[in-house]
């Protein structure tokens, strides 16, 4: 009488057990790939980007600066050239 009674309960029980069982079965046969670490490399762009800004001063032909202070004037003319390039350059 017990063992008819306990019956639905005793078959619930194997019912929940079986299906616990089937679903940690996937996840037990999931192949876990390792990604390989990517490293960020700023290096080349930022080089790529000077070299960009550098190509675009020559374009502007600046002058030299001799380095001679004996005409202040001069060199102030030169510096003020060179600030006008930059200037339509846009550098930061």
């Amino acid at each position: 009488m017990l063992q008819v009674a306990l019956a639905p309960f005793l078959a619930a029980q194997q019912n929940h057990a079986a299906l616990v069982q089937n679903q940690a079965a996937p996840v037990q046969d999931r192949t876990v790939i390792p990604l390989a670490p990517v490293e960020a490399q700023p290096m080349p762009v930022q080089l790529s980007t000077e070299a960009k800004h550098l190509r675009d001063f020559r374009k502007y032909n600046p002058k030299t600066f001799d380095g001679s202070m004996d005409n202040p004037t001069k060199a102030q003319m030169w510096l003020t050239s060179i600030e006008t390039i930059f200037r339509y350059m846009k550098c930061p």
